[in-house]
């Protein structure tokens, strides 16, 4: 019964600062975070990063890729404080 209610929380959730500050990048939506780490298989370095979206913009011309490239220092920021890279 007690593996039934793990992760339960009898007081709710609420969104900690880490998801706010996600929020907060103008724009972003969760895909985003998604497809943007989905290209960091391999070890890059912010301006290898940066190429590698423009010219997936160039190529994919799509809203989702505008807004990564746009915000990619964000995004970066964002993903090491979750430790996601």
């Amino acid at each position: 019964f007690g593996s039934v209610l793990t992760g339960m929380n009898p007081f709710g959730y609420k969104i900690t600062d880490l998801g706010e500050e996600f929020l907060r990048i103008d724009g972003s939506m969760q895909c985003d975070v998604g497809r943007f780490l989905a290209g960091l298989k391999q070890r890059k370095r912010v301006k290898a990063i940066k190429e590698q979206w423009l010219e997936v913009l160039r190529v994919a011309k799509t809203g989702q890729s505008m807004r990564i490239y746009r915000k990619i220092e964000d995004l970066v920021q964002f993903c090491l404080k979750a430790g996601f890279i």
